[in-house]
């Protein structure tokens, strides 16, 4: 199952529009490729090439598989989420990269980790 959760800068229409731009490009990548941290780079790209250098948007997307309990995510700027584990130890999801659409040519690092029972996450 995949997670994603994503803010945009600025307000209204031009927001919106990039907000749509930003959902449809992860929407198409998705589809052409599996390993996380290349549609993180091709989002990017697609987001350098189409929007003004003043805009930018900060997303995590992740993707939960549930048979081996693992989510394998990335984070392009985005507050990190939390993983708060059963025993009560917790940490942020934060390895990824800068925010989409700020630099030209950027890599973003994906992470696996382990899921428990009773361990939550909140984005």
């Amino acid at each position: 199952m995949g997670l994603a959760i994503a803010d945009v800068s600025g307000k209204g229409i031009p927001a919106a529009l990039l907000m749509a731009g930003f959902r449809m490009s992860l929407l198409a990548e998705i589809r052409n490729e599996y390993a996380i941290r290349a549609v993180m780079r091709k989002v990017n790209q697609l987001l350098h090439e189409s929007t003004e250098r003043d805009r930018f948007v900060t997303a995590f997307y992740g993707v939960l598989d549930w048979r081996n309990s693992m989510l394998i995510f990335s984070n392009a700027g985005h507050n990190p989420p939390m993983l708060l584990r059963a025993d009560g130890t917790g940490e942020e999801l934060s390895e990824g990269g800068v925010a989409l659409g700020v630099l030209e040519d950027t890599h973003y690092e994906e992470r696996p980790v382990a899921l428990h029972p009773g361990d939550v996450l909140v984005m």
